[in-house]
């Protein structure tokens, strides 16, 4: 009954949205499917529109598409005087079965309405349908893609584009093209496992990289040390490469032009920043509606949710952003099905629900290290592997720990790491996520006995002395080698390149 009444709570607010819009503009709305609604026409009568296909931007690579022109801001204020904030239908709703339901409007764009089983409740654009409305303007003079297939000679152009600091200010691509690679990531990863299958080729190497979190230099000096991606020269990006620094369009794009070119020997991981929540406070949204539109950033909102959690290199080891769950007996079939399409429930929405019922576990269970075969306090419990891959940390005492450092999820011992390599027949886990604040920090550092590994891609991290690292394996004994720069060999690298013709093969 109470998840019956959220969703019908959530029409009406859709209905809400709908009716403002059409109050400035001339709407056309249709239901062809449930759940899902198409916008065919789109007049605007204002100058406050978000509109990608305004005059001022044709000819910059923004696109001109009718369904991009939904005005934005008057939405967001008339929902707010009801109480109801842009990313929250008030906190009252359903918390008796301990699920908050959230909505992020999609602000323009096809959208539908997702209820996951981790609580959250948002809108996502259809990018299929974008991509096939946008149009290329006639007197655009920007990079093509071709039969919208990534090609070396596109990557080539794409990175060249990259070195141009006007790039900063403008689309290097236009608006089509980016929702056309992002429907073909979409679709590949949409087939795939949330544990992806990596065999290295004896002899060839993998290189593991670390948060690259927004910085384009590091990704450029990465390719300086072990090379351009292509069929022979494997990678793992280990996920985080966007927030936090200037280049979050250069960082995604390159990442998922080069997974589109070398599917079967560039892999991607996903992180705890590809998702909308960090994204709007860290960088990436800003970022993005400066150079494109809010219908482009929830794309990739919608795209980060489909990126996998975990990768196993030649059964020897696995490779996850943030760290392992604290449920006993966690195997790699489990992770290989955990659900995605959804961002995971973090802790603060179960401790805001466990407020009122204090007296059902031990009040102090945020300052105690719990065994595994304790009973957990209900946060423990309820932590799905997503969150803990994407955001648990390592400590030094065995048991599992409040991770107050993140203010949620949790710290995992020695003991949990030795039992799940043991019980997954796994050499060693390579995690990122976590940098040292020290000016002594070189880019990585190792835990339980050698069995974490945790590796972090940019240089004076903010704005600290520290070194950034990247793990070199060779198949088929994958043996570590770990290559450490500092910022200013980051950056003899980065003006060779924009001074060199790029040349991928």
């Amino acid at each position: 009954m109470a998840e019956r009444q959220t969703l019908l709570q959530l029409l009406i607010y859709q209905l809400v949205l709908l009716y403002v819009a059409s109050d400035e503009g001339s709407v056309a709305c249709s239901v062809k499917a449930p759940g899902r609604l198409y916008f065919s026409e789109v007049a605007p009568r204002s100058e406050n529109w978000n509109a990608v296909g305004s005059a001022n931007n044709e000819g910059h690579g923004l696109g001109s598409c009718p369904i991009s022109c939904l005005p934005i801001h008057k939405a967001t204020q008339d929902l707010s005087k009801d109480g109801i904030s842009q990313k929250r239908l008030n906190g009252k709703i359903n918390h008796s079965e301990g699920r908050v339901a959230e909505k992020t409007m999609a602000r323009g764009g096809l959208s539908d309405w997702r209820l996951s089983e981790f609580g959250t409740t948002t809108m996502t654009p259809d990018i299929d349908a974008l991509s096939n409305m946008m149009t290329i303007e006639s007197n655009y003079k920007g990079l093509h893609l071709e039969n919208e297939k990534v090609t070396v000679k596109f990557m080539e152009d794409l990175l060249t584009a990259f070195k141009d600091p006007k790039n900063l200010q403008k689309p290097a691509l236009h608006a089509k093209y980016v929702l056309i690679i992002l429907r073909e990531i979409k679709k590949h990863y949409k087939k795939q496992p949330s544990l992806i299958e990596i065999n290295v080729p004896r002899g060839r190497n993998i290189t593991v990289v670390g948060d690259v979190h927004a910085h384009f230099s590091e990704i450029v000096k990465v390719f300086n040390v072990s090379g351009f991606p292509s069929e022979t020269n494997y990678y793992l990006f280990n996920g985080d490469f966007v927030d936090r620094g200037d280049d979050d369009l250069q960082n995604a794009l390159t990442i998922f032009g080069f997974k589109l070119l070398y599917p079967n020997s560039f892999f991607i991981n996903r992180g705890n920043h590809e998702d909308r929540n960090q994204n709007s406070h860290a960088g990436f949204d800003e970022s993005c509606n400066w150079i494109y539109t809010q219908p482009i950033t929830d794309a990739f909102h919608d795209v980060w949710t489909w990126l996998p959690l975990a990768h196993r290199i030649n059964e020897k080891v696995l490779v996850v952003h943030g760290g392992l769950s604290p449920h006993k007996n966690v195997t790699l079939d489990d992770i290989r099905r955990e659900p995605r399409g959804v961002d995971p429930k973090t802790w603060s929405d179960e401790l805001y629900l466990l407020r009122p019922r204090d007296d059902v576990f031990d009040r102090d269970f945020k300052n105690r290290v719990y065994k595994p075969d304790d009973k957990l306090p209900p946060p423990y419990q309820n932590e799905s592997i997503m969150l803990s891959l994407l955001w648990a940390d390592p400590m030094d005492k065995n048991g599992v720990a409040f991770n107050g450092q993140r203010g949620g999820c949790t710290r995992f011992g020695p003991d949990i790491t030795e039992n799940f390599c043991k019980r997954n027949k796994i050499e060693f886990v390579i995690r990122s996520h976590e940098p040292i604040d020290s000016p002594s920090f070189e880019g990585y550092y190792l835990k339980h006995g050698g069995r974490i590994i945790t590796i972090f891609t940019v240089a004076g991290y903010c704005h600290q002395e520290s070194k950034a690292a990247i793990i070199q394996m060779q198949a088929p004994d994958m043996k570590t080698h770990i290559i450490v720069w500092s910022t200013e060999e980051r950056q003899e690298a980065f003006d060779s390149f924009v001074h060199e013709k790029v040349k991928l093969k």
